[in-house]
């Protein structure tokens, strides 16, 4: 089995349970900017590789990952946000823009996991 879904999962975890971003300053000051930056580049390209390669052979859970990293980034989207009685008004445009995204990696989790059905 493929090592993505194991790395996929840790990081939804990471993302919802960690203050993340102490984390990232920390290797940036460790690293440096330019270095954290490509080795940033090279796990992307890595990750994005391997999340195809596992696609093409388990479509149905990497749809249910899809749906599971959509939900999860949309409540560390939420829990950032000091709502108010006018809650969209507090929100900023990235955070509206990310979960609008969150919604449409739910959409085509859902659309892989009834492809890997193999209903039309």
């Amino acid at each position: 089995m493929s090592v993505f879904p194991l790395f996929a999962i840790s990081m939804v975890l990471v993302l919802v349970s960690t203050d993340y971003p102490d984390v990232f300053a920390r290797i940036v000051g460790t690293l440096g900017l330019h270095l954290t930056q490509a080795i940033a580049m090279v796990m992307v390209l890595g990750l994005g590789f391997g999340a195809y390669k596992f696609k093409l052979n388990n479509k149905f859970l990497y749809g249910a990952l899809e749906v599971l990293f959509g939900i999860s980034s949309s409540i560390t989207i939420v829990s950032r946000v000091h709502f108010t009685s006018i809650p969209v008004s507090q929100m900023s445009l990235a955070q509206v823009i990310a979960l609008v995204g969150s919604t449409y990696v739910v959409a085509r989790g859902l659309s892989n996991m009834h492809e890997a059905r193999g209903k039309p």
